[in-house]
């Protein structure tokens, strides 16, 4: 197959989830023998001839003030009609078998409507609610209309959906009135490199790994605190925070909370770390801390951590708990019921931990790994029946 892939932003440096996603994704797909070509907006069209950044984003606005400014509507609109034009001539020159979407916040959701107008057929990613808000535009008033117009005209009919988990199938239905039918659950894969070899036999030093932007929604500040309660009753246990920083005040925020309960001994703020050696470090940690806030659309980190041997500790927002399982702890985000879901894992027998080990390495091998997922990608890529993951599921 031809394969034109849409996405924000792509890089082959750059980590972030939906791009870590699309660059194995776009690397099964090509082992596969498939012509994939990235229209995106970027700077790095120059270094891969795979990758076209020809399309203009949206700058980011921290002020929802900005959104309803009259310069933003005009500078919505002015790139919307660029991104329009774009899609449809590189669809035309290329020739794509399937039009494959991705993210498309930054780059406005014009690329679609220009998809839809060639005829070609088209397969949406959701990596999170932004394709059920397209549907649900008409339902909230108070909408920009520039916005509005370009929602209200992509069509419900013939066009197929991969939700990445079914907290995301729920609201897809739910709120943008789909069809369940079109709707298809194929969870985010890892690649092999990302599995341990399975042996759970050696304990693990008292180590805890946060591994996500250092932001507010991220729950960063329940992982530090969660540590340093544990700690205060009598439990050893390091942390290591990494990932990119958010708001310099939040940073500087936990940092604070670090010091004020004397905790610089035991947390270390090491930054953004290289995915190898995210997984480096959750070989080595007894816990993956997964406080987040917000309703998680998947958690690559956590399949992450269940193939490398971590045992995870989540929240109970979005599809954590359906990642997870009762393969891991998965409590209220908050940092009394995260120290005590680590001490109950700490207290548990030798046996016992090994095999909840054990059971989270078969679920992420069962559930996420790339070269079964790719399968069924493939398949609603090209219009196939596949086996869906539910028929994979391991309890």
């Amino acid at each position: 197959m031809k394969i034109l892939l849409v996405q924000n932003f792509y890089s082959i440096s750059i980590s972030g989830g939906t791009t870590i996603l699309c660059r194995d994704l776009i690397q099964s797909l090509e082992k596969r023998n498939h012509e994939v070509l990235v229209l995106c907006a970027g700077p790095e069209k120059k270094r891969n001839k795979n990758v076209a950044a020809l399309l203009r984003h949206i700058n980011p606005v921290d002020d929802p003030k900005e959104l309803r400014a009259i310069k933003k509507r005009i500078e919505w609109l002015c790139v919307s009609r660029r991104n329009y034009f774009i899609t449809q001539r590189t669809i035309n020159l290329f020739g794509p078998d399937v039009v494959y979407m991705h993210n498309l916040e930054w780059i406005t959701n014009s690329p679609l409507l220009a998809a839809f107008g060639t005829g070609k057929r088209v397969v949406l990613h959701a990596h999170n609610h932004l394709y059920e808000e397209l549907w649900s535009a008409k339902k909230h008033k108070g909408k920009q209309l520039s916005n509005l117009f370009f929602k209200t005209g992509i069509p419900r009919r013939n066009v197929e959906i991969i939700a990445i988990s079914k907290s995301i199938e729920k609201g897809l239905i739910q709120n943008g009135s789909l069809d369940k039918a079109r709707i298809h659950v194929i969870y985010n894969g890892i690649p092999k490199a990302a599995f341990s070899n399975g042996d759970f036999s050696m304990a693990r030093p008292l180590r805890a790994l946060y591994a996500s932007a250092i932001s507010p929604h991220k729950g960063a500040h329940i992982a530090i605190e969660a540590v340093a309660l544990a700690n205060k009753s009598g439990f050893a246990i390091e942390l290591e925070v990494a990932g990119f920083p958010g708001a310099p005040e939040y940073v500087a925020r936990c940092k604070k909370m670090a010091a004020d309960f004397n905790a610089e001994v035991f947390i270390k703020f090491s930054g953004p770390l290289s995915r190898e050696k995210v997984w480096e470090t959750l070989a080595e940690s007894k816990f993956l801390l997964f406080p987040s806030l917000w309703e998680e659309p998947f958690g690559l980190i956590a399949a992450e951590a269940m193939a490398r041997g971590a045992v995870v500790i989540g929240s109970n927002r979005g599809a954590i708990p359906e990642v997870i399982g009762n393969c891991g702890k998965c409590v209220e985000p908050s940092a009394e019921a995260f120290a005590a879901a680590m001490i109950e894992v700490i207290k548990m027998g030798k046996s016992e931990t090994m095999q909840l080990r054990s059971n989270a390495y078969k679920r992420a091998e069962t559930m996420f790994a790339m070269e079964k997922n790719i399968l069924a990608i493939e398949a609603v890529l090209d219009g196939r029946p596949y086996s869906k993951i539910s028929d994979w599921r391991v309890q």
